[in-house]
């Protein structure tokens, strides 16, 4: 009787050792899909790209999506980039390098109840849409390393020359200014994406900035 429990009592152990080790083996391969399928994602979004792009090259055009429908092709030189990417309580020309002539925005918008230094266009509200969406991706990625379905490394290994281009200053040799540095770190502080900057303290660059 007592080979007969033993028996059973073995038999149950190890039917137990493999469902359990079934679902380590198919959580496992449902984070490398997860992995896979967010770094798709991540890579394949136009924003992300448009972002890139703008962070690379100091004058570029971009496809501007309008609210009225259809894409328009714009230029994007660096004025535009601070003018987009400015707290929403700083002022037009209170932006670095600021030339009046060339912000066409203020000069062909009469004031009326509202002061036009502190008003957004419709240009600048889409780049700030697409680095919304870019850092909100970073935020994703950063969230999925802390539950570790990516793994650290993985994700340095395609974003390694973007994580230098924005955390180091001294990184590769860009487009990417001090001064447009400095304007995308303020808006990330600004705006608390706190996930990106634990992001980039994962890879020991340190891009929190005290808020004035």
């Amino acid at each position: 009787m007592l080979d007969a429990d033993w028996a059973t009592f073995t038999l149950a152990a190890v039917t137990a050792a493999a469902g359990l080790w079934r679902y380590w083996r198919n959580s496992g391969q449902a984070s490398a899909i997860k992995a896979a399928d967010e770094m798709e994602k991540f890579h394949t979004d136009r924003s992300v790209s448009i972002a890139e792009r703008l962070l690379d090259y100091s004058t570029c055009y971009i496809g501007y999506e309008k609210l009225s429908g259809g894409v328009e092709k714009i230029k994007i030189e660096p004025q535009d980039f601070h003018l987009a990417l400015r707290h929403h309580s700083v002022r037009r020309k209170e932006v670095p390098g600021y030339d009046p002539e060339k912000d066409i925005f203020a000069k062909t918008t009469p004031e009326g109840n509202y002061d036009p230094q502190y008003v957004f266009s419709g240009r600048e509200h889409y780049v700030r849409d697409v680095f919304d969406r870019f850092l909100g991706r970073l935020e994703r990625i950063e969230a999925l390393i802390s539950k570790e379905v990516i793994a650290p490394e993985d994700f340095a290994d395609h974003f390694s020359y973007w994580l230098k281009v924005i955390g180091d200053p001294k990184g590769p040799q860009t487009q990417f200014s001090a001064d447009k540095r400095k304007t995308l770190l303020d808006y990330i502080n600004r705006y608390e994406f706190n996930g990106v900057i634990r992001l980039f303290a994962r890879y020991g660059m340190d891009i929190s900035r005290p808020v004035a």
